[in-house]
């Protein structure tokens, strides 16, 4: 039986153009960023207080980095995998001070993406921005 909680029902996400879209799938097939798990949730990363998430600034983290209750949920369902610290949502800083920062994931995650020729134009001129 599984325990993982089913996502909340949101508005599909709006794209502006096609080329957030591929980057996004690209993104979701990559695989956990920190422990190359399979399965994944897209985590856009922070853009300051009131900013709109840019689509471009994302990386694939398994559920139970991303937040509480799905590593909660996951810890129930598989007890082979203890994750003991905190998901990125659940407390940054913890996440950041002892793992990665969203910075370094979201670089790992375009040299990820540009080494399979995957890596938009967008995320091409963040990626350079913050090298």
């Amino acid at each position: 039986m599984n325990s993982l909680p089913k996502p909340t029902k949101r508005k599909k996400p709006v794209y502006k153009t096609a080329s957030e879209k591929r980057h996004m799938d690209a993104v979701a097939k990559l695989g956990c960023i920190v422990y190359g798990h399979r399965i994944v949730r897209v985590h856009h990363c922070d853009t300051g207080m009131g900013r709109k998430k840019n689509h471009f600034m994302t990386i694939p983290l398994h559920p139970a980095l991303h937040t509480k209750e799905e590593r909660e949920a996951y810890a129930r369902e598989q007890d082979f995998y203890v994750y003991t610290g905190y998901a990125i949502h659940e407390n940054k800083t913890w996440f950041e001070c002892n793992l990665y920062t969203e910075t370094e994931l979201l670089c790992r995650t375009y040299e990820k993406l540009d080494a399979i020729g995957k890596l938009e134009d967008g995320a091409r001129e963040i990626w350079e921005s913050i090298k």
